[in-house]
């Protein structure tokens, strides 16, 4: 048994990327196109030109907000430094720390566990 017809118009790409550039999440852009957002989600999966809509709005809204942060402002007013971290952290993949070179730790590891090794054998 077959499911529903899409809903899905090409002129949604235009509404993605210029909702998405607003500064809206993906998980919003529903409410724009009248439809859940595990649809969205399948509509980036069915349809190339949706899904890079969607990512050339994401780096205009990642764009935009490191600006604001940067400038310490959104929309004109001082921007709160809590927001400020939570949005640079979950929508910037920016991290309190540098991410952690592997090679270096394992090879740490390796010196370590060699300065416990029997002698001779």
């Amino acid at each position: 048994m077959a499911g529903q017809p899409t809903k899905y118009k090409p002129e949604y790409c235009a509404i993605a990327e210029d909702w998405l550039g607003r500064k809206h999440s993906t998980e919003s852009l529903g409410s724009q196109l009248d439809c859940h957002k595990d649809t969205i989600y399948e509509w980036k999966k069915v349809h190339p030109a949706f899904s890079d809509a969607i990512k050339r709005g994401e780096a205009k809204r990642a764009a935009k907000l490191e600006d604001d942060l940067v400038n310490g402002q959104h929309q004109g007013k001082t921007y709160n430094a809590a927001v400020g971290i939570f949005l640079a952290k979950n929508w910037l993949g920016m991290r309190d720390e540098p991410k952690e070179d592997s090679t270096a730790r394992n090879d740490a590891l390796e010196a370590f566990a060699d300065a416990f090794k029997p002698k001779g054998k």
